[in-house]
């Protein structure tokens, strides 16, 4: 799908309902994939990949700048992922928490994943902080909690305009400890 056709409708209607459902979600990915934006690695030495949708997993192999490339969900129940604790030096997730998509309690999987000193970069849509049921009242209370607990420290929140079609988005950056 072009850019210029992807209105606020299309991604609720194809990514946000909840009756769509996680396979559902993971399905349009697949369909998305070969328009989705184009990767680029800068300066880093080693990068994998992470999604549940093959199709884009398949887009990000032909590119050639990924080490392992991991098909699997987030945070489905209490699976862990096969990725060994303390793996990474920084993680980001861009998109991926909200309906049908990685849930809340990702958050502990991707501290797990990351070495103490590394950092953690999650985009998130605005809407999905601040109105989405089962993210609204419990993802910063959960990061809040993780800091207070001494688990990571906030290093930043950053609101920004147009993160998506005519969303805005908050960048969190947290620093494992």
């Amino acid at each position: 799908m072009s850019s210029d056709k992807v209105t606020t409708e299309y991604l609720h209607k194809t990514f946000l309902d909840p009756n769509v459902g996680m396979v559902g979600t993971t399905k349009a990915y697949d369909d998305l994939a070969e328009n989705y934006n184009k990767l680029y690695a800068s300066g880093f030495t080693q990068l994998d990949g992470l999604d549940p949708s093959q199709g884009m997993l398949d887009v990000a192999k032909s590119k050639g700048i990924y080490g392992e490339l991991l098909c699997a969900y987030v945070a489905l129940g209490d699976e862990k992922l096969n990725i060994p604790d303390n793996t990474y030096d920084g993680l980001t997730i861009c998109g991926s928490m909200g309906v049908n998509m990685v849930p809340p309690e990702g958050i502990y999987e991707m501290h797990r994943l990351v070495k103490p000193g590394g950092i953690i970069v999650n985009v998130v849509r605005q809407e999905t902080v601040n109105e989405i049921e089962g993210f609204k009242d419990r993802l910063e209370p959960m990061m809040q909690q993780m800091e207070a607990d001494g688990k990571w420290k906030l290093v930043s929140r950053v609101l920004f305009p147009d993160y998506l079609v005519d969303q805005g988005g908050v960048i969190f950056t947290h620093q494992v400890c």
